[in-house]
Order: C-alpha cells, then sequence, then structure tokens
C-alpha cells in the first residue's frame, strides 16, 4: 500500500485517497522489494511489476485515480460491503444476454513462479513454487487449491510459467500464486442493466446483491465495472462469477 500511495503522490494526477481507505491491512501483507538500475516511471512501474500482484485494480473515476478491489478478492480476505439488494423491477432491469467475460484461452489452473530475482548473479535466487490441483507429491514449494481442481475439472489442465523479479518474501509469493489462480480459473459473465437515477449513487466497485427471476439469480453477488448515462437512465456493466465454491446460479 506504501508503495503505491508514494509513487502516485509523485505524479501530477488527481487520486480518489477515499476509495484507498480500509485496505491497506490487505494489501500490506504484500512485501516488494529490489531496484532498478535505468530511468523508469513511477507509474508504468507501478502498472507492470506492482500492481498485477496485487489484487486490486486502479481505475480513473470521477475524482481522480481510484482503488478498487475485484469482487473475488473481498469474498476471499473479507466480508464484502453490500451497497444494496436490488430485485429486478421498472426502475432497475436487465437488457441482452448474460456474456461471456472471460477469454478462454487465458484460463489457468496450474501455474509454476520463479520469484527473488538477483541483480548479482542474474538469476532468480527465490527458487520456484507451483500451484496446482492435487499435487501428488508432497514439497513445501507445491501447493494445492480448489480453485485449480474445480477449473481442471471443467476445462482441462492449463498451465503457465512466471517470473517475479521484485518479490523476496515467500509468503507474498505464494499469495500471489494463489491470487492469480483465483483470478484466471472460472469465468467471469457480465449483465447489462438499465436503471432510473435514483441509483445515480452506485459507483464503478460497488458490491451489489441481485435477484432476477429471468436471469435465475438470488441474492447473486455480483459488482458493478461500468457506469454510463443514457437519456435520463443510467447503465450499468455488472460481473458475476460462475462460482460454485462460493455462490451456486440456478440453471
Amino acid at each position: 500500500m506504501d508503495i503505491i500511495r508514494y509513487i502516485l503522490e509523485s505524479g501530477n494526477i488527481d487520486i480518489d485517497w477515499s476509495s484507498f481507505e480500509g485496505y491497506a491491512p490487505l494489501l500490506n501483507q504484500y512485501k516488494f522489494a529490489g531496484f532498478f538500475n535505468q530511468p523508469t516511471k513511477g507509474i508504468e512501474f507501478l502498472q507492470t511489476h506492482i500492481i498485477p500482484f496485487l489484487p486490486c485494480e486502479l481505475i480513473f473515476g470521477h475524482k481522480g485515480v481510484k482503488l478498487v478491489i475485484p469482487m473475488m478478492f473481498i469474498n476471499s480476505y473479507q466480508r464484502p460491503l453490500i451497497s444494496k439488494h436490488i430485485i429486478e423491477n421498472s426502475s432497475f432491469y436487465f437488457v441482452g444476454a448474460v456474456t461471456t467475460e472471460t477469454d478462454l484461452t487465458e484460463i489457468v489452473n496450474n501455474i509454476s513462479i520463479a520469484w527473488g530475482y538477483s541483480a548479482y548473479t542474474e538469476q532468480f535466487i527465490g527458487g520456484q513454487i507451483t500451484i496446482q490441483s492435487n499435487p501428488q507429491i508432497t514439497d513445501e514449494f507445491i501447493f494445492s487449491s480448489s480453485y485449480a481442481e474445480l477449473s481442471q475439472n471443467r476445462f482441462g489442465e492449463r498451465k503457465i510459467a512466471l517470473d517475479i523479479g521484485y518479490v523476496h518474501n515467500f509468503d507474498t509469493i505464494v499469495r500471489i500464486g494463489q491470487d492469480i489462480l483465483r483470478q484466471k480459473s472460472l469465468t467471469l459473465l457480465t449483465l447489462d442493466a438499465i436503471a432510473d437515477l435514483s441509483y445515480n449513487t452506485l459507483e464503478i466497485g460497488e458490491v451489489i446483491t441481485i435477484t432476477s427471476e429471468e436471469y435465475f439469480l438470488t441474492d447473486y453477488a455480483a459488482q458493478i465495472i461500468a457506469k454510463s448515462y443514457i437519456n435520463n437512465s443510467i447503465q450499468f456493466k455488472i460481473l458475476i462469477e460462475e462460482n460454485p465454491i462460493q455462490q451456486s446460479r440456478i440453471i
């Protein structure tokens, strides 16, 4: 969290600091370290080497750069604060079909990560960890995941290998590996909704629950990922996840 704040404060950009409140205990569990020996723009370094390995996103809101925690990570690390419980009605209704947001070629359920890069030796001295479904051998660097198992049953085995140079802490690299697998193991779906202006207080990043007989959803947790205005109405894009581990959608 401190490195994000430091780099953002050093840039000439507006920042919505209120969106950062409450997330320091979560983000401060991730430890980054290292150095670079050539000029680097702070925001580019942040977007390339830090943010992709944290359970958060930076977006541009109406108050400036805003921190958003994807719903899947809120559910994993803390109980989400539900902004509103919505039952589909004439003032908030869904349009169109449920759309698959995930590129199925990018599904991951077996991940290996080399970490702890040393500029002196030009090697990853941390070694390698692997997170997969039901590992057949017992090893302190191999971890299992219920999401890897569920994903492999649905899509078959999907492996990737990554190098992460700015992490030298074992707990952090394990947490990052679990997060990446959590994020990429299942499909994400989107729904479009039209609402009247009484829903204008809902903002991007907020978690809501939705109930819709037509879409077979009952108190289903969802996250607002886009918001726009059309005439005298608001259009929301809402993200949901096919995730029977946390909640089931009746089809």
